[in-house]
């Protein structure tokens, strides 16, 4: 049962003769607890029906029939998602409101008793004995009816903290003619985010700081954590204004033993990498040697940070495309690889291995590979084909006197004190 009409003893009329009468009343929403749930077509209480799908069965703890048991929950007991594209799907145990519409019974939930995003205990629920069932094997979850299998953790409430450079910037405070020093300021009050937070350390952030959008998708953030921050799991963070470190300001660590501010850095840059090949050498190099750390963390305009563990890009038929109006920058702390089955084509004005290379005076161009072969067949065709004179005055086949032919003295340059070798040892 879902809505239903309730009477209750502070709630009166004047009746005949002035005697007191107990008026029912509607009560639209009903609070309830949830028996089971319904979250695919391999549950229990599906019932080869697909509508079933992120249903529950649900007992209310208002109720104008006889109160049921949970062992005793049945279809009468369905209830629905009351919303169409939005749905909070319970796990049993959990407290929900339950309601009827147009002889319909839906569910909305689970509430938020304890405001935690994790579990929330129903402080109406009463715990009930389990029958055929060792006493032994039996839980206080077991008697509250509450799932067996879902992992209870402390995973705090996301708050959203006053950041002055990012909720009052210089320019809104020149524009509405305040001071940046601080005027006209409430350093305890900031408006709040419209947020979506899993059960287990997983959320997305819909907010602004001053009149300025952002968007954060967090997963696997740690249970002590009351912020999203470079250092969950993974991180997708979406600003129009705000470098990154004022953004995750909070961004921690662990050294030795002591818990420091740990800023957020390239992989390819970390310190324990002891690399000699930096990604922000090169950003800064061709850029005219510009401090990297300014270009790479203090932007401070749209962007899109994603760091991860792990990140895979993937097309499955078609292409990827890979564009920058200015610079693309790639870095690693290993290796980098390029495979293709075909092709590998590089169009560039120049290109360079090693920023030495470009940065250096005295370049060393790459010979072209045809054009050396044919600069040498044309050489070894003139070689194969010279004279020299021999003592008696007569031409004689140089190659003749390279390999040592018999008769033919070894030629040697005329200048023997500036320490040149013969024909022949150069052969050798």
């Amino acid at each position: 049962m879902g809505s239903l009409f309730v009477k209750s003893k502070d709630i009166k009329v004047d009746g005949f003769l002035g005697k007191d009468i107990n008026v029912p009343f509607y009560l639209q929403f009903v609070p309830g607890y949830v028996v089971d749930v319904i979250t695919s077509n391999k549950s229990l209480k599906y019932g080869n029906n697909i509508r079933n799908i992120n249903s529950i069965l649900a007992l209310p703890h208002i109720t104008d029939e006889l109160f049921a048991r949970r062992a005793t929950a049945s279809e009468e007991n369905r209830y629905y998602p009351l919303l169409r594209g939005i749905v909070d799907v319970p796990a049993k145990g959990d407290p929900v409101l339950l309601c009827t519409i147009g002889k319909i019974k839906y569910y909305l939930g689970p509430l938020n008793i304890l405001n935690s995003p994790n579990w929330n205990v129903d402080n109406l629920q009463i715990s009930e004995y389990v029958y055929g069932q060792p006493e032994d094997t039996v839980t206080e979850r077991t008697r509250r009816g509450e799932s067996q299998n879902f992992k209870k953790t402390k995973h705090k409430r996301l708050i959203k903290i006053y950041k002055d450079k990012l909720d009052h910037p210089e320019d809104s405070a020149a524009a509405e003619g305040t001071s940046a020093e601080g005027e006209d300021r409430d350093y305890h009050e900031i408006h709040g985010d419209l947020m979506f937070e899993g059960r287990h350390g997983n959320s997305i952030r819909i907010g602004s700081r001053d009149e300025n959008p952002y968007l954060f998708i967090s997963n696997g953030r740690n249970s002590s954590n009351y912020l999203e921050g470079t250092k969950d799991g993974s991180l997708i963070a979406i600003t129009q204004r705000g470098t990154i470190h004022q953004h995750f300001s909070g961004d921690t660590g662990v050294k030795e033993g002591q818990l420091v501010s740990d800023l957020f850095i390239l992989g390819s840059d970390r310190i324990e990498l002891e690399s000699k090949r930096l990604m922000s050498d090169l950003v800064s190099f061709v850029n005219g040697d510009e401090d990297a750390q300014k270009l790479i963390y203090e932007y401070n305009n749209n962007q899109i940070l994603q760091t991860s563990d792990r990140i895979i890009i993937n097309s499955k038929k078609d292409n990827i495309f890979l564009s920058s109006f200015n610079n693309i920058h790639i870095g690693c702390g290993n290796n980098l690889t390029i495979s293709t089955n075909n092709d590998l084509i590089i169009e560039s004005k120049n290109i360079y291995l090693g920023k030495d290379a470009k940065a250096n005076d005295e370049k060393e161009p790459i010979v072209l590979g045809q054009q050396l072969v044919t600069v040498l067949n044309d050489l070894i065709t003139c070689l194969s084909t010279a004279n020299f004179i021999s003592p008696a005055g007569a031409p004689l086949p140089l190659i003749d006197a390279i390999n040592g032919a018999p008769g033919v003295p070894i030629a040697t340059v005329d200048n023997p004190a500036l320490g040149r070798k013969s024909l022949k040892s150069i052969q050798g």
